[in-house]
């Protein structure tokens, strides 16, 4: 499948990066393709994936760092262990 073809059946979501504005990106696609290209603006927490891989249930619920739902399917995989 070509950039083309995913363009022709979807439309991109984009969100930055905390502290990020849309105007500081410099990755080519989003010069050739902006126009396929929607930001969100949405508040993203400032964390990475592995901060919250290497937290507990209750440090990611007292922060908001996962949506409530995500944090559910999380918590009824760690009950199935």
């Amino acid at each position: 499948v070509n950039i083309e073809t995913i363009l022709a059946l979807s439309k991109l979501l984009v969100f930055p990066r905390p502290g990020q504005r849309s105007s500081d990106i410099s990755i080519p696609f989003f010069h050739l393709y902006r126009s396929h290209v929607t930001w969100l603006n949405i508040r993203i927490p400032d964390i990475s994936a592995t901060e919250i891989r290497n937290s507990n249930l209750e440090t990611i619920t007292q922060n908001g760092w996962l949506h409530p739902l995500a944090l559910q399917k999380w918590k009824d995989y760690q009950q199935s262990e």
